[in-house]
């Protein structure tokens, strides 16, 4: 039976809602554009995708600093959608800003401000491609083994991580050792990490429990490239089949 996918982010100049109806429209499922809670019945599984808005600080309980483009009607709104979704067991899949609203949706917090601009600032996402270690024994290394290379820009970040959410891939600086990352990703196999350093991004969790993925990257972006294609396909057709 064909699938019918909420993407629940705005319509605007930046085409990320966009770019995920037609990356699910491309692997056979039906996708609408809205973030109204009302709509969540007509649903089979939502799709939090990205934006260049940032997240309200105060959301975990912090003074906002470091955003100065919020949108505090769509975090009302998100909210409400995962609450209905984790109600449901609804699947959910979490793209960039949108795997930050689960994290903090769940008693998670953001990093207001990144450390690593060079890596994961910039104008043109296209451009942003970073090699990452998957944690073993969770879904994005049974997908793609230890080491996938990934494309994201943002602001903020995923910093205290929920105990629901088990980190399941990582993006380390250049200043981290080889040594040094083995030991994180042991860590994070064993849930140990309560909150990342400075020196690494979180580029993916996944919940314990209920059919909830978040990504930092843009699978619907990968899509579009011929090198990283198949990548995309693999994340996208596994919340598909949630």
């Amino acid at each position: 039976m064909e699938r019918t996918i909420m993407i629940a982010g705005e319509q605007d100049q930046y085409h990320f809602s966009q770019g995920c109806a037609e990356a699910i429209a491309e692997l056979g499922a039906k996708a609408f554009i809205s973030y109204n809670p009302a709509d969540f019945d007509k649903c089979d599984a939502v799709l939090l995708p990205g934006s260049w808005t940032g997240i309200n600080a105060r959301l975990w309980g912090e003074e906002n600093v470091g955003c100065d483009i919020l949108d505090d009607h769509l975090d009302a709104c998100q909210t409400e959608i995962l609450q209905k979704a984790a109600a449901a067991a609804k699947p959910v899949l979490g793209i960039c800003r949108g795997f930050q609203m689960i994290n903090v949706f769940f008693g998670g917090s953001l990093y207001q401000e990144l450390h690593h601009k060079d890596h994961h600032k910039g104008e043109h996402i296209q451009e942003k491609y970073h090699d990452t270690a998957c944690v073993p024994d969770t879904l994005l290394y049974h997908l793609y083994g230890e080491r996938l290379c990934t494309n994201s820009i943002h602001y903020q970040a995923v910093r205290a991580v929920p105990s629901c959410l088990k980190i399941a891939q990582v993006w380390f600086s250049p200043q981290v050792t080889e040594e040094e990352q083995v030991h994180f990703l042991r860590l994070c196999q064993e849930g140990a990490i309560t909150e990342t350093p400075s020196d690494c991004i979180i580029e993916a969790a996944v919940h314990e429990s209920l059919p909830i993925v978040g990504l930092q990257w843009h699978p619907e972006i990968l899509l579009k490239n011929p090198a990283h294609a198949a990548d995309a396909k693999k994340i996208l057709q596994r919340f598909l089949e949630m």
